[in-house]
């Protein structure tokens, strides 16, 4: 999540993963010693999540969860720095973390550690590497390439799948482990029916928040 511009839509601002949701795991301190299995890193994850969850998701408009967030962020790329990743289930929550941040170098490093991942025998960084391609795309404004990231339209109050590339196949997506787009977007217009979602419509759309 970042901080809304004058300019930008509110829906570029509410974004949510369709790819790694479903990994929330209860955990270890993000202040844990390193073990090979990952804890620590996976409780810097848990965090990142519980922050992106606030609010119905609208978190990202909130300059104080923006400062934890990018703390967090630098703790990982700290971690990569001093070579503290050497599991593959440490790359992949390492990952995981970093691939939530809209800064263009994070999600660079959030490929490659989901790549290491897989080559350290965690599978899961696949999906670590097709989110960071998702995003990437996304934050320069082409299609994402498998559907993995979805955007709050505040005009029709709905979630809906960013732009997705028609030339990406369900073949292509399979070989990273994801859903079909056809189950990406029953994903997304199943969160239009959730709690959080009544609650961006009914409390947090109003006129103040909308670009003039």
């Amino acid at each position: 999540m970042r901080a809304l511009a004058p300019h930008q839509p509110l829906a570029l601002a509410l974004v949510a993963s369709l790819a790694l949701l479903a990994c929330r795991s209860s955990g270890p301190s993000a202040n844990a010693p390193a073990t090979p299995d990952g804890a620590r890193e996976r409780a810097l994850f848990e965090a990142v999540l519980k922050d992106l969850g606030r609010d119905g998701g609208a978190a990202g408009l909130n300059t104080s969860v923006l400062d934890a967030q990018q703390a967090r962020f630098d703790q990982v790329v700290a971690w990569h720095d001093g070579n503290e990743l050497v599991s593959g289930p440490q790359n992949f929550w390492a990952g995981a973390a970093l691939v939530r941040s809209d800064e263009p170098s994070h999600l660079v490093l959030a490929e490659s550690l989901g790549a290491s991942a897989v080559v350290l025998g965690e599978r899961r960084g696949l999906l670590v590497q097709a989110e960071a391609r998702d995003r990437t795309a996304m934050l320069v404004g082409e299609p994402q390439p498998f559907g993995t990231q979805m955007v709050f339209v505040p005009i029709t109050g709905e979630w809906r799948l960013y732009s997705v590339d028609s030339r990406t196949t369900d073949d292509e997506r399979r070989a990273f482990d994801l859903p079909t787009l056809r189950e990406f977007q029953a994903k997304a217009q199943a969160r239009n029916s959730e709690p959080l979602t009544k609650r961006l419509r009914e409390e947090l759309i109003h006129p103040g928040n909308l670009p003039r």
